[in-house]
């Protein structure tokens, strides 16, 4: 709703000046009127200006924010509801999805990307009554991700901080997801697997986890 009344504050002192201005013109002798008529002109677009800044700021201030819901994992992939959109999940068909998660971290106290949007296509489903047991869904680390799947010790050891991302990976397995490490990244990063987080299985190498899973029907998203 338009706040009419912050409209009529906002205008007031701009419509003073302007009705001075007017009566000042009227008092001024002629020799004047060319500065006058300056004068009114500006103080017309200042009224006129600040106006159309107030009513689009009330506009905008108007406008809803969206509701995002977390119907499954809660805090982490927020959606939107969109039941009038196309490609709406069938809650009757298994879905088989491997998630392909390599993005790093702006900062190390940041939950992770690739992770969140785990926990987003799970919310998608879940959004449109899919049941959990007809979501299939397969996560990867590997590449700038790697050091999402540590354990809290070693991830401060190495960050100064605890991991963000223990607390969205515990729920991604309680949603039913499976969520992997490679191997191979692991080495190459430096870290034991022994460092692992207990919630988050070391497989041989990422490319094995996706060509495993596409081979058993498993779409991918990257």
């Amino acid at each position: 709703m338009i706040d009419y009344t912050n409209i009529f504050r906002a205008a007031i002192g701009p419509l003073i000046a302007l009705l001075l201005t007017l009566l000042s013109y009227r008092l001024m002798n002629r020799t004047q009127e060319a500065k006058m008529k300056r004068n009114l002109r500006l103080a017309c677009y200042r009224l006129s200006l600040c106006f159309l800044l107030t009513v689009a700021g009330a506009v905008s201030a108007a406008e809803p924010e969206p509701e995002w819901q977390y119907p499954a994992i809660r805090e982490y992939g927020k959606v939107l509801p969109l039941p009038d959109s196309a490609l709406q999940p069938d809650p009757h068909r298994e879905a088989r999805i491997v998630v392909n998660v390599t993005k790093p971290i702006a900062s190390a106290e940041e939950v992770n990307p690739g992770l969140d949007r785990v926990a987003r296509l799970v919310n998608l489903f879940a959004l449109s009554k899919v049941p959990r047991e007809k979501m299939k869904i397969v996560a990867v680390m590997h590449g700038g991700a790697t050091a999402a799947s540590l354990d809290n010790s070693h991830y401060r050891e190495k960050y100064q901080r605890d991991n963000p991302n223990i607390k969205l990976i515990e729920a991604l397995k309680r949603a039913g997801v499976l969520v992997y490490v490679c191997g191979q990244a692991l080495a190459h990063n430096g870290f034991s697997q022994s460092w692992v987080n207990h919630d988050v299985t070391v497989a041989l190498s990422a490319m094995m986890v996706l060509a495993h899973y596409q081979s058993e029907g498993y779409a991918l998203v990257e």
